[in-house]
């Protein structure tokens, strides 16, 4: 059996790491300091929302949801490498809008939604999926 990463998440890892190194390493003092000034559970530090942009806009965004138009469309086997990079950080995982516990309620989401008219209502959208994911990550703080 061979057990070596495929190119897809080389080049994922090789990505996430530049990302890391580049934006998310040199901010976390800065996170912190405003976490210190605010009340961390009930304002985000604006940090975290520029270095969520950034992750959207390099394609690191819900590296979570596997066969999902919203997501990587990555197996468990490929995501893992990619949460050992995000590990080696304490804000890297909500960065790339994959912390627990909102990873699991917009998998479920994006896997049940689709086919029930609440989706079809409510979240007939990447950008709509986007919000509930992102508004179900805030509560969980």
């Amino acid at each position: 059996m061979n057990f070596d990463y495929s190119e897809k998440v080389q080049e994922l890892q090789k990505k996430l790491s530049q990302f890391m190194n580049e934006y998310v390493y040199p901010n976390e003092k800065l996170f912190h300091e405003q976490i210190d000034k605010t009340d961390p559970f009930s304002k985000i530090p604006p940090i975290m929302d520029e270095l969520k942009e950034e992750a959207k806009q390099h394609g690191l965004w819900n590296l979570f949801l596997p066969e999902c138009e919203f997501g990587a469309g990555l197996t468990n086997l490929e995501y893992a490498p990619l949460c050992e990079i995000m590990g080696r950080s304490a804000i890297a995982p909500e960065v790339f809008n994959c912390a627990a516990p909102g990873t699991g309620n917009c998998t479920r989401t994006a896997w049940t939604g689709k086919n029930s008219s609440m989706y079809e209502n409510n979240w007939g959208s990447k950008r709509a999926l986007e919000k509930l994911c992102k508004r179900i990550q805030s509560r969980a703080v």
